[in-house]
């Protein structure tokens, strides 16, 4: 069986120091204070345990991506990043008006 590669957003800013522990995954960090992992599972009882560390960890799981393997990792954290802009700003636009009425 062929690993599959996975993308975990995590809430959470959370050191690279870890990506040992988390079995060699790539990190990287967005504007937000969210952590983005990029790496490869070998099965889903492998995936599991992951994910079950992060759990223990108590760090809040945002999102779950298997990655087509034809696309660029740093294509994903870099659309992240853009994204989590948006997206920040969009909510500060709603929260602004709100206040005015």
């Amino acid at each position: 069986m062929v690993a599959e590669r996975y993308r975990i957003e995590l809430q959470s800013n959370i050191d690279t120091n870890w990506s040992a522990w988390l079995g060699d995954f790539e990190l990287s960090h967005t504007s937000a204070g969210n952590t983005i992992l990029i790496g490869d599972v070998a099965d889903q009882a492998a995936l599991h345990g992951l994910l079950a560390k992060i759990r223990d960890l108590g760090l809040p799981i945002l999102l779950v991506t298997r990655l087509d393997p034809a696309e660029d990792n740093q294509s994903h954290m870099k659309e992240n990043r853009m994204s989590k802009a948006n997206i920040t700003f969009k909510k500060t636009n709603q929260n602004s008006d709100n206040r005015k009425m």
